[in-house]
């Protein structure tokens, strides 16, 4: 249902959302990290189509935070224009957007930091 590079944080949301009794009104920031081509090709939080809703980290995320999954009959115009879906897409920011060799940087003032995938 979402472009494959999301599926690493659909996965750990999914488990997070399993764990957790906090409600979408507890959520002030979520920051996502994964596979870089995902967040840097595909981090756009609003959507002209429903192909590109599947390929947003934004959308497939704020599913799965709201619902516990992003599975593909959650992708319509209904469902994704819902206030709880909308409220966690505008929550979303992404570590590396913008951030280019963010590692080195802040390693340099002595943060320790390990980049996966």
């Amino acid at each position: 249902p979402c472009c494959r590079g999301n599926q690493p944080v659909i996965d750990r949301i999914r488990v997070l959302h399993e764990k957790t009794t906090d409600s979408i009104g507890d959520i002030e920031r979520l920051e996502l990290g994964g596979y870089r081509h995902a967040i840097e090709g595909h981090d756009q939080k609003h959507h002209d189509n429903l192909l590109d809703a599947q390929m947003s980290l934004p959308c497939c995320a704020a599913l799965a935070v709201v619902f516990g999954d992003a599975a593909t009959h959650m992708f319509d115009e209904r469902t994704l224009a819902r206030a709880d879906v909308q409220t966690v897409i505008d929550r979303i920011y992404h570590l590396d957007r913008g951030y280019e060799r963010i590692e080195a940087k802040l390693s340099a003032l002595g943060a320790r930091i390990k980049r996966v995938a």
